[in-house]
């Protein structure tokens, strides 16, 4: 986006969700994958979120887009960790989900015994990862959004 104006980067974020409705999205999808793991992986139903969440101004390009945002979600970390039988399981269980909100394909980061991890994005460079090893923890970071009362879509948006 050489030689684009914060103006014109501005109105290709305003195309995308608000901040607001994708970190919603991003929740539904991560209730359904701890409600799937405990039921058809034998996780623990206990889920806790050991870190806050966080927001940060975004990358480049947007990085001149001041009402524009990235958020680290806090991470949902279950002290069960998926059994080896089970991976080949859970990594179905989430590739179904997030696919069915518009995820892509999967990526493998490690695939070891006894640890495993798979990342997949979103169109906008929003990430969901599924992570087993000692514990289990599914984090989640979004891509490059607008601030919900930044959104032209928003009632208080700037003119």
């Amino acid at each position: 986006m050489t030689g684009v104006s914060p103006k014109q980067k501005f109105d290709e974020l305003a195309k995308r969700p608000d901040i607001e409705a994708v970190l919603k999205r991003y929740e539904q999808v991560r209730t359904e994958i701890r409600e799937r793991l405990a039921t058809e992986v034998g996780l623990p139903q206990k889920w806790e979120q050991p870190y806050k969440e966080s927001e940060t101004p975004c990358g480049q390009p947007y990085s001149d887009v001041r009402e524009a945002i990235a958020v680290q979600m806090a991470s949902w970390a279950n002290d069960g960790r998926i059994a080896e039988d089970k991976w080949s399981r859970a990594q179905e269980l989430f590739i179904e989900l997030t696919g069915r909100h518009g995820f892509g394909e999967p990526q493998v980061v490690v695939d070891n015994p006894s640890k495993h991890e798979i990342r997949v994005y979103d169109a906008y460079g929003g990430s969901i990862m599924l992570g087993t090893e000692k514990a289990t923890v599914l984090s989640a970071r979004t891509g490059c959004h607008l601030a919900q009362g930044a959104h032209p879509r928003a009632k208080n948006a700037p003119a």
